[in-house]
């Protein structure tokens, strides 16, 4: 497999929504779709076939769809531990 480019230009675009709950966190339901504006890469393979080796070769999009499902924890607020009197008192 050779790499096409160090550098690639692509669509990446992602949809969701959330469900959130004061204490037990918050839920996502989404999907993702990423779309390169070029091939990423070329593979091939070479084997032989009565000592003839052949080759086959294909472009590699790197184009995807995904469904995503995510939980996220709930956390507590952070709290201010020092005391808010002023110093020396």
């Amino acid at each position: 497999t050779f790499r096409r480019s160090w550098v690639q230009m692509a669509l990446l675009a992602n949809y969701g929504f959330e469900y959130r709950t004061k204490d037990k966190g918050y839920w996502y339901l989404g999907a993702s779709y990423h779309r390169p504006f070029s091939d990423m890469a070329t593979t091939e393979v070479i084997y032989v076939r009565n000592t003839v080796p052949e080759v086959v070769s294909a472009n590699l999009s790197g184009s995807y769809l995904t469904v995503d499902l995510r939980y996220f924890f709930h956390e507590d607020p952070e709290r201010n531990h020092r005391s808010r009197s002023k110093p020396g008192k």
